[in-house]
């Protein structure tokens, strides 16, 4: 889009044509206040992707941390109920669905002892033999 005034520049965020007939310095402070926005722009332009690039490294972070702990609480079901790792995860999954509870969360209560394993073990297969 062309700029208001009728020059042949692009219009931008920030617009800084001067009327028609305006001296040379006022042309040059407008060329100076014009490259000022553009440094602006590109300034707002990096924070943003600098923010996105931090959400996304957050995200991960957490991803790989609930990872860890669900390894761990794995760990402690399948030794305290003397199971393979794919058996111990389906306990740990069905614990957390009937509890409607989040899998991350139920594991890091196994792990920190907030939950006893012997629950989580039992808690399934109860209402298995329920239902």
């Amino acid at each position: 889009m062309l700029c208001p005034c009728g020059c042949a520049r692009r219009r931008s965020a920030v617009s800084t044509c001067s009327p028609p007939g305006h001296d040379e310095a006022s042309t040059t402070t407008t060329r100076i206040a014009q490259a000022l926005a553009d440094v602006a722009t590109i300034g707002i332009l990096q924070q943003r992707s600098i923010s996105r690039s931090s959400l996304v490294a957050e995200q991960l972070q957490r991803a790989l941390n609930s990872r860890i702990v669900v390894e761990q609480a794995k760990g402690v079901l399948a030794e305290r109920g003397s199971l393979d790792m794919q058996s111990a995860f389906e306990r740990l999954r069905g614990y957390a669905r009937a509890h409607h509870q989040k899998l991350s969360d139920v594991a890091a209560n196994v792990v920190e002892e907030r939950l006893a394993a012997d629950a989580v073990l039992q808690g399934v297969e109860s209402e298995r033999s329920d239902g």
